[in-house]
């Protein structure tokens, strides 16, 4: 395969003396102008108030259909035409926050996590304006689930089978601005088509209403976090098992060990 240091005859190696050596942020940045592979996302700040956010590595520029898949470099076409300048967050705020969402790689890839978690860890960051290293653990361990925010809106909007009848549900989400000061967002969502789902037995009734009760935390000892689990994963199933999706869920034709980010279930989950 064709890939940077095979052309350039570089590993990037010239940036490590330079990063081990680095005291501020412009030297980080610096080292970095000369790292080739992999391409990473780096953000990096020091004591004086210097920040960093940036793509680092060489990418080529190339046809898009080279984004996504091998192609025939050979073909007229398929030429590479130069190297993306790496691209960089605008930052304005003094903060910078990754968790593999979208963000100054945007335009070199297709598969990025879902924002939720970047945005929870902003949110966090914004109840204090000083942190220290011995703070971060509370970023770190914090269990709040955002994306089940959802699936639970869906599930407020349930009918059950005693009355027949769209419920309105108030649905109560503790949002924390702050690791220790949470504040309380209420939220209630009416369906405007009772006909869409079968309505709810009363004991499936009352999970939805558990679950629209639990505080999203996804902690090890939650018995309502491990039915939040049971329910998604039964969401996944039955919607992999849609028969609008039956052409894809054939078995991809590449090894056992590529199921697991190529096969429909786990992309139905992931996309969930």
């Amino acid at each position: 395969l064709r890939y940077p240091p095979r052309v350039t005859a570089d590993l990037g190696f010239g940036a490590l003396l330079p990063l081990l050596r680095a005291r501020r942020v412009a030297d980080v940045d610096r080292a970095l102008d000369a790292w080739a592979e992999p391409v990473n996302v780096v953000q990096a700040a020091d004591t004086e108030g210097g920040l960093l956010h940036r793509v680092a590595g060489r990418v080529p520029v190339r046809p898009a259909a080279n984004g996504l898949r091998p192609v025939p470099a050979w073909e007229p076409g398929q030429e590479w035409t130069g190297w993306h300048t790496p691209p960089r967050a605008g930052l304005t705020e003094g903060v910078a926050v990754m968790a593999n969402q979208r963000g100054p790689s945007t335009p070199l890839g297709v598969e990025f996590a879902a924002p939720h978690r970047a945005e929870r860890i902003t949110a966090l960051l914004a109840g204090r304006e000083r942190w220290s290293a011995s703070d971060m653990p509370t970023i770190h361990t914090d269990t709040h689930l955002a994306s089940a925010t959802p699936l639970l809106h869906h599930l407020a909007t349930l009918t059950t089978e005693t009355t027949g009848t769209t419920e309105t549900t108030e649905t109560t989400e503790t949002t924390p601005t702050t690791a220790t000061s949470p504040t309380t967002a209420t939220t209630a969502t009416t369906a405007t088509s009772p006909t869409i789902a079968t309505p709810l037995t009363p004991k499936a009734a009352a999970l939805r209403d558990r679950l629209l009760a639990w505080d999203r935390r996804m902690d090890a000892d939650s018995a309502d976090a491990a039915a939040y689990a049971a329910v998604r994963s039964a969401v996944v199933r039955r919607l992999a098992a849609h028969p609008a999706l039956a052409p894809a869920a054939v078995a991809p034709a590449y090894p056992e060990v590529l199921q697991p980010w190529l096969a429909l279930v786990p992309r139905v989950a992931y996309a969930l």
